[in-house]
């Protein structure tokens, strides 16, 4: 997860996060009404979310569960849908990561 962030800071009351685009948050398009864009810089307050860059097979979100100036902890829920391999299969694995940050 390190790898694929510019950088993880503190900002009171939220995180704000710049990301290589791996990960980032959909925001409602400026341009084009009910479409939505991908950003790689965001901020979240606990409970909030960001996800992984969108798959056709695969789906995960990470939820902000707590932080402080120095750590920060994320729930994570991963999806994975085998039925275009036909398999009558969604596979799904959640967990917790305490990251250290500066």
């Amino acid at each position: 997860m390190n790898e694929n962030f510019v950088t993880i800071e503190y900002d009171h009351d939220a995180i704000h996060f710049v990301s290589t685009g791996r990960f980032g948050i959909f925001i409602e398009s400026e341009e084009f009404a009910g479409h939505n864009d991908w950003t790689k810089d965001f901020k979240l307050k606990i409970n909030e979310k960001f996800y992984d860059q969108p798959d056709h097979h695969a789906h995960t979100d990470y939820e902000i569960l707590n932080f402080d100036e120095n750590t920060i902890t994320i729930k994570y829920t991963s999806s994975f849908d085998h039925r275009s391999f036909g398999k009558n299969l969604i596979t799904t694995d959640t967990g917790i990561i305490n990251l250290e940050y500066k």
